[in-house]
């Protein structure tokens, strides 16, 4: 199947395009995998393979479509294919590696997160150095290329978007974004804590797109449970590092 397009704007494209759009992004860490062969488990299939079947096709017809973005790693981009797979529908496009979410050279291990959450200079692994504003920022440039995106989509358009990375992208985002709505026990200094928990194999959070001319747009995150409303300048803020 065939994506949805976007267009140069005109004054002609006022009405046909870029209203009454929603676009839902789907942001997860990677399922189960073999630390020896990096592929993903059987077990780690079928949990990518159920969250699919429990996402319900937000629009029908041509200006509809399920799509992904993962990073290079096998692990994220066989997750993604399954969680793709087992979405009902056959509007369906293909899924892209897109490096921001994670590249090969970035097969690194943090030993202390609660370290690297808090720190404001990052880190240096294996001879890389790393922050948690970088990784953000990275993560949030995907947003807001679809977000910029979706305001040349055609009216009416519905679109699912599953994302996969991993734990240190998500984590990191959530600590930039920084809702204090997520923190449900601040009295730890560990942000995972803080936020009731690590983040598992295969979750994360939706990032909710609902754009209702071509300029004006507005973003719901939700994410165990609670939702909270983004300001489209706290992505920009974010994706500038």
């Amino acid at each position: 199947m065939s994506e949805l397009k976007t267009i140069p704007e005109s004054s002609e494209a006022e009405q046909k395009f870029g209203n009454n759009i929603e676009v839902k992004i789907y942001l997860r860490r990677h399922s189960k995998y073999d630390r020896n062969s990096k592929d993903l488990t059987e077990e780690g299939r079928k949990m990518a393979h159920n969250v699919g079947e429990e996402v319900t096709p937000s629009g029908e017809g041509n200006h509809y479509l399920a799509t992904g973005y993962s990073s290079e790693f096998s692990r994220t981009q066989q997750t993604a294919d399954e969680i793709l797979s087992a979405i009902n529908t056959d509007r369906k496009g293909s899924r892209k590696v897109k490096l921001e979410l994670g590249s090969l050279a970035e097969d690194f291990y943090i030993p202390d997160m609660a370290v690297f959450l808090e720190s404001e200079a990052g880190i240096e692994v294996s001879g890389v150095h790393i922050s948690r504003r970088g990784l953000a920022a990275r993560v949030a440039r995907v947003f807001e290329k679809v977000i910029d995106m979706s305001s040349r989509f055609y009216t009416g358009s519905r679109v699912d978007l599953v994302c996969v990375t991993h734990l240190p992208w998500i984590l990191s985002f959530l600590r930039q974004l920084n809702e204090k709505s997520f923190q449900k026990h601040r009295e730890t200094a560990d942000f995972r804590e803080k936020i009731g928990g690590e983040i598992n194999f295969i979750e994360g959070f939706d990032l909710m797109v609902r754009r209702e001319n071509p300029a004006k747009v507005a973003l719901v995150l939700s994410f165990r449970g609670e939702t909270v409303e983004v300001p489209y300048e706290k992505i920009v803020e974010i994706a500038r590092g």
